[in-house]
């Protein structure tokens, strides 16, 4: 699974994407930093790329409905420090067994838990 990185996200989440044997690339390293979020989405949909960010905007829903995308990840902390951020995507990332499964899927994941949204897998 591929993922796209948030301009909102430490750069050093790459390395740990990486460290997990996945791929990532960063909207700031693609030019897309300051752009609205339906751009950021086409671009990931048109890359099959699943977004991460602390955008909570795109855990609405109605504007961005699970299987509509090829998924989404927002972390929703308290602390979003950088090490913070490691931190609890560290313990998500050593968690999650098969992130084929949650293609399409909105996740939120929070301090001590993560939950999928599900959606009918159109992308």
């Amino acid at each position: 699974m591929r993922f796209k990185i948030d301009e909102n996200l430490p750069a050093s989440l790459g390395t740990l994407i990486e460290e997990h044997q996945l791929e990532s690339e960063t909207v700031h390293d693609e030019g897309l930093s300051g752009n609205p979020d339906e751009m950021i989405v086409a671009t990931c949909k048109r890359e099959g790329l699943v977004l991460i960010t602390m955008d909570i905007g795109f855990a609405n829903q109605r504007a961005y409905p699970a299987g509509t995308h090829p998924g989404m990840i927002v972390i929703r902390i308290r602390n979003q420090s950088t090490r913070s951020v490691l931190s609890v995507m560290k313990r998500y990332l050593d968690k999650q067994a098969d992130f084929e499964d949650l293609a399409g899927c909105t996740v939120i994941v929070e301090e001590n838990r993560y939950r999928v949204r599900r959606g009918l897998r159109e992308v």
